[in-house]
């Protein structure tokens, strides 16, 4: 009986949370997520988590955590010389074009350059991390500066800064006290996830989310045309090859060798690139974390490896583990990693505008693969390790 009532129980409490969770939305969210009739959609083409409305002067960005998710925010984009309706006193309002902004993120550098805006950027987190040189130099002259990481974002400092935006990072809800004491004080934070888009182009395509903040719509749907158009041609030239070079990546670390799932960016990429490669068959699109023996076992005989960590010679690899000396493709000298533009710091460009660029990316994959296509490029996020 004590079972039976334990299962009453358990079930019980397990319809209320669906119930709980599938009312859940932001709290200045009242508006049902399809009541969008006074405003038309932007369509987008690959990406999933954002959706663009516009209605006048007023343009509304909806985030959602993930697809088809019923929890979402809402902010209302609205132009400065224009007021603001009643119907949305209450609302997250952010006037625009915005004039100043912080990023807590390196990554939306690159977005925000592409629209020649990085003027805007008066605070950032890792600003020794940042490659744009443009931004370095705004970081020598005092026009940049750093705000601190995650929990330890310094709060008075944004307060002084008075940003007109802040676009957070906000993986596995670390920010979520820092957003809670910016609520407070009036400074507007948007929690971007476009790490979480399951296309690569739709990564690229948050470009036009950022460009809704300084009116450059047009620019950013040109801009981004081209990005897709480069990446598909290229990814078509890629896959007319009859012959696909088989290709491990990563590196162990810390007693496990975490390889991207068969659903993941890097696999994808790989595919597109005209790569075969060895986990491609995995269903998931999260790190596999294998031992030495089973990559070994799965990866011996690959052709080509790839994105080796931290490693710039086969030397930093060997003294990783000797028994890495097993591999075809060290042997070969077939080893090439994605840290090509790296400062001094250990910024890494690849992870800054390779966000924005993922079909420089597909060319610099497509001719470590398969050279012979795309004879004129030049690797510009991958070299190629060689022995010290």
């Amino acid at each position: 009986m004590k079972n039976v009532n334990y299962y009453k129980t358990f079930l019980v409490s397990g319809i209320l949370l669906v119930i709980i969770i599938s009312s859940c939305t932001d709290k200045n969210n009242t508006t049902n997520r399809n009541n969008n009739s006074n405003y038309k959609e932007i369509k987008l083409k690959y990406a999933e988590l954002f959706e663009i409305y516009k209605n006048k002067k007023i343009t509304k960005l909806i985030i959602r955590p993930v697809k088809n998710s019923v929890i979402f925010e809402e902010f209302y984009l609205i132009d400065k010389e224009a007021k603001i309706p009643e119907n949305l006193k209450n609302k997250k309002i952010i006037r625009t074009p915005v004039e100043k902004v912080v990023c807590l993120s390196t990554t939306y550098v690159s977005f925000i350059d592409l629209l020649n805006e990085t003027e805007t950027i008066i605070g950032l987190s890792g600003t020794k991390y940042v490659n744009n040189k443009k931004v370095q130099k705004n970081i020598r002259q005092g026009k940049t500066v750093e705000v601190g990481y995650e929990q330890n974002v310094d709060i008075e400092l944004l307060m002084s800064l008075k940003p007109d935006v802040v676009f957070a990072y906000n993986l596995d809800n670390n920010l979520s006290s820092v957003v809670s004491k910016a609520d407070k004080l009036n400074i507007p934070f948007i929690s971007l996830n476009a790490y979480r888009e399951t296309e690569i182009l739709g990564v690229s395509e948050w470009l036009k989310f950022f460009a809704e903040f300084y009116d450059k719509e047009q620019e950013s749907e040109n801009k981004f045309t081209e990005i897709a158009k480069s990446y598909n041609e290229n990814k078509q030239t890629a896959n007319q090859t009859a012959s696909k070079p088989l290709i491990m990546t990563a590196m162990p670390w810390q007693g496990a060798w975490y390889v991207p799932g068969g659903k993941s960016y890097i696999s994808t990429l790989i595919s597109d690139a005209g790569g075969n490669y060895v986990w491609k068959n995995d269903a998931g699109n999260k790190n596999l974390a294998l031992s030495l023996e089973d990559v070994y076992n799965q990866a011996q005989n690959a052709d080509i490896w790839i994105n080796t960590g931290q490693a710039n010679c086969k030397q930093d690899i060997i003294s990783t583990d000797k028994r890495l000396e097993m591999f075809t493709a060290l042997k070969n000298d077939k080893i090439f990693n994605r840290n090509a533009r790296t400062n001094i710091n250990g910024g890494n460009d690849y992870f800054e505008s390779g966000t924005v660029r993922p079909d420089i990316i597909l060319k610099d994959l497509i001719k470590i693969f398969h050279p012979e296509l795309l004879p004129e490029h030049k690797l510009y996020y991958y070299k190629k390790i060689f022995s010290e």
